[in-house]
């Protein structure tokens, strides 16, 4: 009882960049591609309630709701 709702992480793949900093924040070095990271929030209907988008790659999922929280 209490729920409302869920959240959920989302890997969404970009291009390579020449800038070396985008570069090395949107790596994934275990699956060796390029990554931005999203954290999508739903209400028990579907809705999305909340959304941190955009996020590098290398942030954990929980340093990307951060703000969520």
């Amino acid at each position: 009882m209490g729920g409302f709702g869920s959240i959920n992480s989302l890997k969404l793949p970009v291009q390579t960049s020449d800038d070396i900093d985008i570069e090395n924040a949107t790596l994934n070095g275990w699956l060796s591609e390029h990554f931005i990271s999203s954290v999508l929030v739903f209400s028990s209907q579907g809705i999305v309630i909340a959304a941190r988008t955009d996020a590098p790659e290398n942030w954990n999922d929980s340093c990307v709701a951060q703000q969520i929280y």
